[in-house]
């Protein structure tokens, strides 16, 4: 779950989009996800560019142990 608002990403360098997106994502019920540990997550982004968002949403799964986690991207930015 997003747990704080954070700047838009378009126009941040890649430095600057790690740092917008740290704590952007926190685990709210690890007690109720605890069959996560049974299941493959699938994160999805619209665009990624440098994949900060998706870097920092699966490192707040990371502590719930999911045994596979996909990340799905629906466009490339250059």
């Amino acid at each position: 779950m997003r747990s704080k608002d954070t700047t838009p990403q378009t126009s941040l360098t890649k430095a600057e989009r790690l740092t917008n997106m740290t704590d952007a994502f926190a685990v709210v019920n690890a007690q109720k996800l605890a069959s996560i540990k049974k299941c493959t997550v699938v994160l999805i982004d619209d665009v990624i560019t440098t994949g900060s968002t998706l870097k920092v949403a699966r490192a707040a799964l990371a502590p719930l142990l999911p045994p596979d986690t996909k990340l799905i991207t629906l466009a490339l930015a250059h």
